[in-house]
């Protein structure tokens, strides 16, 4: 539970126009703990090679191991959506655009497409 943008008993500082809440930037422990955690990447790279390729380690923990393992070293997977038949999106307004986005979100990826505008009628 948090405080909204105006409650006046929100305890939170006030900033004037312009300002940013951390001039500090990161505090000094967070940093060490970071520094701290690296210097132990030789040795986890290494270790989830050894469980990936440990063949009585059970198969989900060698599937982590290995997709640790590539999202370290390639990055992870782009996240695509499929849009059918709403031709080109780049000529779609921002609430054509919402529209679909939010049609997606449904739970039922059915629902979703029974809910998306007709791309004829878009344009």
């Amino acid at each position: 539970m948090g405080f909204k943008k105006g409650d006046p008993n929100n305890p939170g500082v006030k900033f004037g126009q312009g300002q940013i809440g951390n001039t500090r930037g990161r505090r000094p422990e967070i940093i060490e703990v970071a520094k701290a955690a690296r210097t132990y990447t030789a040795e986890a790279l290494e270790t989830l090679a050894r469980i990936m390729r440990d063949a009585k380690a059970t198969a989900s923990a060698r599937v982590s191991a290995a997709i640790a393992l590539l999202e370290r070293g390639h990055g992870k997977a782009p996240q695509t959506i499929e849009l059918h038949g709403h031709g080109d999106i780049r000529n779609l307004t921002d609430e054509q655009l919402l529209v679909i986005i939010g049609a997606a979100a449904e739970p039922s990826g059915d629902r979703a497409a029974e809910q998306a505008p007709d791309p004829t009628k878009l344009n």
